[in-house]
């Protein structure tokens, strides 16, 4: 068992439940210590400035059985490009399936919905709803454009000179079908217009804004990062 200053290998890089700790052996006097906050009921976490968002939010992902780190917290962890407002704010969001409570605790935010076994995966130890699945829970919370956005990065072809991956993250194809799988989902009207507005090209979420301002101005819509050649 760990002495007062020793803690389990992996408990001071990451959040963590309470009783995975007491099983490794640490003390409930441990656990108090000053090493560790308690964002919410059962989890600690590390009082460290380096903690990324996926260390912060681990435990809160495996709280409940089926639960998955999801909406704008899912969003952050996958990169997506965020108006700066959904960029903040310290509540976790998690969803569990449809038919269970939803949670109800300090520091989370609980949702409950449909959650099909290939809408939650686990990224860097987090389990977390899929890149398509946040897309379309975004949708009753954001504005058009900005699903439209989020949808051109995720379509968007890799530069394999450039980047570590060779495939988009998804095709439009994809979007399609989650919105035809979630008939009656709160945004679905607002996912399904965007989906219509998003394209292959758009490189950056500026490009993507300013096709759409184009095109609400009465403008043809513009080939997106075509090679010009001079003589």
């Amino acid at each position: 068992m760990p002495g007062p200053s020793q803690l389990p290998r992996g408990m001071t890089a990451s959040s963590f439940l309470k009783g995975v700790a007491l099983a490794a052996g640490m003390s409930p006097k441990q656990l108090r210590g000053a090493r560790f906050s308690t964002p919410s009921r059962g989890i600690r976490i590390p009082r460290r400035e380096d903690l990324t968002l996926a260390a912060r939010v681990r435990a809160a992902s495996w709280i409940t059985e089926k639960a998955a780190i999801s909406h704008s917290t899912a969003a952050r962890l996958w990169g997506f490009p965020l108006p700066a407002w959904m960029e903040e704010g310290e509540s976790v969001h998690v969803t569990r399936p449809a038919g269970a409570g939803a949670i109800r605790r300090k520091g989370i935010t609980g949702h409950r919905a449909e959650l099909r076994s290939a809408e939650v995966v686990v990224e860097r130890g987090v389990r977390v709803t899929s890149r398509v699945k946040t897309w379309l829970d975004l949708a009753a919370e954001l504005p058009v454009d900005e699903l439209v956005v989020i949808g051109d990065y995720l379509v968007r072809a890799p530069r394999p000179r450039l980047e570590s991956r060779r495939k988009a993250y998804a095709d439009i194809g994809d979007l399609r079908m989650i919105i035809l799988e979630h008939k009656g989902k709160r945004g679905i009207a607002r996912a399904s217009e965007a989906v219509e507005l998003i394209r292959v090209g758009a490189d950056s979420a500026p490009e993507t804004r300013l096709r759409l301002a184009l095109l609400r101005a009465g403008l043809p819509e513009p080939e997106l990062n075509l090679p010009l050649i001079d003589d």
